[in-house]
C-alpha cells in the first residue's frame, strides 16, 4: 500500500500539505495546487517545482 504526501514549505514552515492513500497523479497534484496551495499564497510568492512527471500535468509555465 502506498501513501502519498504532498507539501509546500517556506523558510517559516509548512504552507500546505496533503496525504492520501495510493499514488499521486497529475490530476491529484493539480487539485492540491488549486485547492490547498493557491489560497494560502501571498502577493509576490514564488512556487518552485522540479521535473517530476506529476508536476508537468496541466500546469502551464508563464
Amino acid at each position: 500500500m502506498n501513501v502519498s504526501i504532498i507539501g509546500a514549505m517556506t523558510l517559516n514552515g509548512i504552507v500546505a500539505q496533503s496525504s492520501l492513500m495510493g499514488g499521486t497523479d497529475a490530476l491529484t497534484f493539480e487539485a492540491f495546487i488549486s485547492q490547498k496551495l493557491v489560497p494560502k499564497l501571498w502577493k509576490g510568492a514564488c512556487v518552485i517545482m522540479d521535473n517530476c512527471s506529476i508536476h508537468l500535468g496541466g500546469i502551464r509555465i508563464i
